[in-house]
């Protein structure tokens, strides 16, 4: 029994020390590739109960068959798991079983190492190795060996071994032959790739000695238990000529010429010519070139050849020894450029007078000298301004949109340089405008009211494309609209030019100036506002004056206004408004409004001059005449006052019982100076009787004027008779144009005495 078998069995001994119900139990430790007798299972204080499963598994990665043992009830010698797989020989865990269940067989992990390994041989093959080994079956598929299980093998102690035979090889005259390669039953060989070499020979190919023909690196099938096959080398001589350095360049773009050269040799029956032969990628074509001849000499030999031509040529060289074996072999590809580059699209810029920004858009090509062939390609394609400033680049193409700052007459140089140093170059000039033109100076007055016409200068100019027009349009504030009011056309001068207009309208004016340049570029221009009153103001209010005869002082009230003729838009405005009277004196004034009420100085009639001014000095009169007349008419008689016995006064007592007045309406009875009176209108004579009022209509007590007469006058008669005793008196009342009313009363004797009840006759008192 090995040293494991007896560590355990000294566990076994130790626990019985512990423990009664151990040493009536039997244990065994079961090893990789050792078989151990097990007891019942103690389940590790499970009561004895626990079930063993033992599974058989091939893993590749070890070549190795291991037990898994998969229980019912966790152990602590599988870590307090129910699950253990043997993965090495070393380990040692026991396993206290006798009766263990087969879950996964030996036969299913054979299966398995056979088919993963690709062996040629049996299950049952491998069950008799292990046999020869020792173990057994059981009988119900659990393996064993002197009592112990089987937990852990090696796959390589029970792999059958296979048959195998040597390959040998002979260099049959010549040297350096491959080693011996073993032959495995069942697996292709691969023979070696290693061949042999003979002066002036070349391989062929190998014979075996059991017959066929193999080449190098082949497949060799054959199987033998044990000897040696030999592989013998086959020679023939056809060995050409070898060239050990054949050059063209340069190998990239050059604007100079090439250099093609070789070495050649031939050590068996010598050199008989060299032939160098040209392709033209250009022309897709082959031409030969040179050849050189050797008279069979077997020492090596060089040439060379220059190339003069542009173009994209590779070269081939032929060597020929004198036994008609050739060497051919080709040059690398070399690049000859002697051409310039050549420009496109300058023409296609627009040269004249444009005011769309000109595109300055150019191509170039590289092409080999009539060809359609690139040469060595550009490597740049630049647009410089007239400074040499580069301006746009690329490198087949560039474009560059002119900036506003290019407005005006600009020469661009355009230079393609290409990969090997060659340049063209070309020129365009552009002339661009896309500004209206100037306006250095845009002069309107008068800017504050005039009575005058207005004045419209201006100075203007176009440097590039020239001026052509000019247009000088006016806006109204009185109308609120635009209207053109002069052009000029100047023919697309590029100097100065000055202008004037004359404003003879009235009005409120701004202009706007509107140039074109010869392109249509347009600049708009305005000016300030001038201000023009050729209006003269007007006066309200005069016929609202009362002209007819009034003995209400009169009002004269006027306003004024000074809109522009024809509208309602204020001019330079008032400045005054004045009354005067027909002295020239002035009696009220004002702004917009005057008014004044005649005062009695101003009775009779008188004419008014009313004057309004405004701000520019215009002015417009009108006059109004007032007939003012304050003063009553008159009345003159020959009556007395008497002073009745009672005491009583009575005024205007006719004593003789006549009534004889005088009635004018004479500037002498006014008090305030009045040059003219409005006149007697009517007077008219009433008899008064108590409450009873009548007229006594007469020729001589009643009359009523038709015009107003200053000197109009009435003599009032009437005797009074003597059936009138009972009137209580007589009324005289006179009214004259102007609306003054004046009253007078008279009292008869009759009537006196018939207060008195007394007698008195006429004669008495004559």
């Amino acid at each position: 029994m090995g040293g494991g078998m007896m560590n355990k069995f000294m566990k076994i001994i130790a626990g019985a020390v512990c423990s009664l119900a151990l040493l009536l139990s039997v244990s065994t430790v079961a090893y990789a590739d050792d078989i151990g007798a097990g007891g019942t299972g103690e389940g590790d204080g499970s009561g004895g109960s626990n079930v063993y499963t033992f599974s058989y598994l091939y893993d590749a990665g070890s070549d190795s068959i291991q037990l898994r043992v998969d229980t019912k009830y966790p152990l602590k010698s599988f870590g307090n798991s129910t699950t253990h797989t043997y993965t090495s020989p070393s380990d040692n865990i026991t396993l206290y079983t006798q009766y263990p269940q087969l879950g996964s067989s030996l036969d299913g992990a054979i299966s398995s190492m056979i088919s993963q390994g690709g062996y040629n041989f049996t299950v049952a093959e491998v069950k008799s190795k292990l046999n020869d080994l020792g173990y057994y079956d059981k009988g119900n598929g659990v393996w064993k060996y002197s009592g112990g299980y089987l937990t852990y093998i090696s796959a390589t102690k029970i792999r059958p071994e296979p048959k195998k035979h040597t390959v040998a090889y002979n260099a049959n005259g010549g040297t350096g032959s491959p080693g011996n390669q073993t032959k495995i039953e069942n697996v292709t060989l691969t023979l070696s790739s290693k061949k042999p070499t003979r002066t002036g020979y070349s391989f062929q190919y190998w014979t075996a000695s059991i017959g066929g023909t193999y080449y190098p690196s082949g497949s060799y099938t054959h199987d033998q238990d044990g000897g040696t096959v030999t592989m013998y080398a086959n020679w023939k001589d056809d060995i050409a000529p070898n060239c050990s350095s054949f050059t063209a360049v340069p190998n990239y773009w050059s604007a100079g010429n090439g250099t093609v050269s070789f070495t050649a040799r031939d050590q068996g029956t010598g050199l008989a010519s060299v032939k160098l032969q040209r392709y033209s990628d250009v022309s897709k074509s082959w031409s030969d070139i040179k050849t050189w001849s050797y008279n069979g000499t077997t020492d090596a030999q060089s040439g060379s050849y220059t190339e003069t031509s542009e173009g994209v040529f590779y070269y081939k060289i032929t060597i020929k020894d004198k036994a008609g074996n050739t060497t051919t072999k080709t040059s690398n590809y070399i690049y000859l450029d002697h051409s310039n580059p050549v420009i496109h699209g300058t023409e296609n810029t627009v040269t004249s007078w444009t005011k769309t920004a000109p595109v300055i858009s150019v191509t170039a090509t590289d092409y080999l000298s009539g060809t359609t062939y690139n040469g060595s390609g550009l490597k740049t394609l630049v647009i410089k301004n007239s400074s040499g400033s580069v301006m746009a680049s690329g490198v087949n193409s560039a474009s560059y949109t002119l900036s506003d700052a290019y407005q005006g007459t600009y020469t661009w140089t355009i230079v393609a340089t290409d990969n090997v140093g060659h340049t063209s170059s070309k020129t365009v000039t552009t002339r661009f405008d896309k500004t209206g033109p100037e306006c250095s100076s845009l002069v309107a007055v008068p800017n504050n009211w005039s009575a005058g016409n207005g004045t419209v200068s201006f100075t203007a100019r176009d440097q590039w494309s020239g001026l052509a027009s000019a247009v000088l349009q006016r806006y109204s504030y009185v109308t609120g609209t635009w209207s053109n009011v002069a052009s000029w056309t100047f023919g697309n001068t590029t100097s100065y030019v000055s202008r004037t207009y004359t404003e003879t309208s009235e009005g409120v004016f701004y202009y706007k100036l509107v140039l074109t340049d010869a392109l249509g570029n347009t600049s708009s221009h305005t000016s300030a506002t001038i201000y023009l009153d050729h209006s003269n103001p007007v006066i309200y209010g005069v016929e609202n004056t009362v002209t007819d005869w009034t003995n209400v002082a009169p009002t004269i009230s006027v306003s004024s206004t000074d809109y522009l003729t024809g509208t309602t838009y204020n001019g330079s405005g008032l400045k005054s408004i004045v009354i005067k009277d027909d002295a020239g004196v002035t009696v009220a004034s004002g702004i917009a409004s005057a008014s004044y009420t005649l005062e009695k100085k101003y009775e009779g009639k008188h004419t008014w001059t009313i004057v309004a001014t405004d701000n520019v000095n215009h002015t417009t009169t009108k006059t109004v005449t007032t007939k003012y007349d304050c003063t009553p008419p008159g009345i003159d008689g020959t009556e007395i006052t008497f002073v009745k016995p009672d005491g009583v006064t009575v005024s205007g007592y006719c004593q003789d019982n006549i009534i004889e007045q005088h009635i004018d309406d004479e500037i002498s009875r006014s008090s305030n100076g009045a040059n003219l009176s409005s006149g007697v209108k009517s007077v008219i004579l009433y008899r008064v009787t108590g409450s009873n009022r009548e007229v006594i209509r007469t020729d001589r007590t009643q009359k009523t004027f038709a015009a107003s007469d200053t000197h109009s006058y009435f003599d009032m008669y009437y005797e009074i008779t003597s059936d009138e005793k009972t009137v209580s008196y007589y009324e005289i009342i006179v009214t004259d144009f102007a609306g003054n009313r004046v009253k007078k009363k008279l009292t008869s004797q009759y009537s006196l005495l018939s207060w008195f009840h007394t007698s008195i006759d006429r004669s008495t008192y004559e």
